[in-house]
């Protein structure tokens, strides 16, 4: 938990949701779609647990893997190497782990999130 009025943000894998906070207080939640479990050849495909700061934000980026690529990922926010929280165009299967290990959100609830 974070004191004062900052925001801030929780993914709690078990529930498939996130969840913005001001201080102590919830003040939005989103059901999202976080990595299923397993692995990928070399890569991890679960999303990363623990505490990370966002350290880049992006409108919209290009995102790829070995077998797929997605141009214009919508409200990129990078918090841990090649993981992020965004948008998804692509699938409306949210509530459902099937991420490469991104947090995946609705494109008009991570608009609000980037926001």
């Amino acid at each position: 938990m974070v004191s004062g009025d900052a925001i801030w943000i929780e993914v709690s894998l078990d529930e498939q949701m996130l969840y913005v906070y001001q201080g102590s207080e919830i003040i939005s939640a989103y059901r999202v779609s976080t990595g299923r479990p397993g692995t990928s050849r070399r890569i991890s495909m679960e999303t990363r647990k623990g505490v990370y700061r966002m350290y880049a934000l992006y409108k919209s980026y290009p995102m790829w893997g070995r077998d797929w690529w997605c141009p214009d990922v919508p409200y990129a926010m990078f918090f841990h190497h090649e993981f992020a929280i965004h948008g998804a165009y692509w699938h409306n299967d949210f509530g459902t782990p099937v991420s490469h290990g991104c947090v995946n959100m609705a494109e008009m609830d991570a608009a609000e999130v980037f926001a």
